[in-house]
């Protein structure tokens, strides 16, 4: 009971006015039949025991009710993320951290959220934090792996998100796996390494396209997927421009649009 009151006590201030009205208004008739109870005499003590277990189930609803708009600081900034307000998601995270109490879903998305904002560095060190909380876990393998491709470090992201993989993650990783492969110079074991599918978004279409032709065993990606995938790393070069990653994209972007133009050498 007093970890219910305790509870009630520092969610009520957030509920809409409605609400605590109605939470006081129950709590006021359950203190009335608690006193009728034990004071109304036998004929009123069963009625009123009756009327207390409804008025308790009611202040149930009613608190699930009141805290129907609540949400933990990851759903929070998981939405945030999804919307693409990616500075708002990050204050709600960093907001958490401070706590010194963040689980490995929210140590990821912070990383996560820190490479797409290009504090590679800080991703880094927020994603080992991760994989030293719970070994092995793929949420962060493929984090650190992703954050590792964009520093230039592609050895180190080839072993992490290989782990990853073999940890559970899901197959869309193999498109990371593949371009680590082939940043590293491994352009077989890049080709080896990319998923057949057919319904894959525009952009790792295009940069499967582009590996394999690059490595000599794929046709010239069309000027359409080329029109449909380059926005993302146009973007992603301009957020790595510093590093050998984000150069490297760069040269890339150049050579497609003028493959995808007909005017390669």
């Amino acid at each position: 009971m007093m970890e219910i009151t305790r509870m009630l006590t520092k969610q009520v201030p957030d509920w809409d006015r409605p609400t605590q009205i109605a939470l006081g208004t129950a709590l006021a008739l359950s203190g009335v039949m608690i006193g009728v109870a034990l004071f109304g005499g036998e004929a009123l003590r069963v009625p009123a025991i009756l009327a207390i277990g409804s008025l308790f189930l009611t202040i149930q609803g009613i608190a699930l009710w009141g805290n129907r708009n609540l949400v933990t600081p990851f759903t929070k900034a998981q939405r945030l993320y999804l919307r693409g307000e990616l500075n708002a998601a990050r204050e709600v995270l960093e907001a958490q951290r401070a706590t010194g109490a963040m689980d490995v879903q929210e140590l990821t998305l912070l990383g996560n959220i820190h490479r797409q904002t290009g504090e590679l560095a800080t991703s880094e060190t927020i994603l080992q934090a991760a994989l030293e909380a719970v070994p092995g876990h793929y949420f962060p393998l493929v984090g650190l792996g992703r954050t590792q491709i964009a520093q230039g470090d592609y050895p180190a992201a080839v072993g992490n998100l290989q782990e990853a993989l073999e940890g559970g993650a899901p197959a869309v990783v193999r498109y990371d796996l593949a371009e680590a492969h082939f940043r590293a110079g491994d352009e077989a074991a890049a080709i080896a390494t990319l998923p057949d599918d057919a319904e894959a978004e525009p952009h790792r279409a295009l940069m499967a396209a582009w590996l394999g032709y690059r490595a000599g065993g794929g046709d010239v990606p069309s000027a359409e997927l080329v029109e449909a995938g380059l926005p993302y790393w146009e973007a992603a070069a301009v957020r790595f421009e510093g590093t050998p990653y984000g150069q490297a994209l760069a040269q890339d972007i150049r050579e497609m649009q003028a493959v995808a133009n007909g005017h390669a050498d």
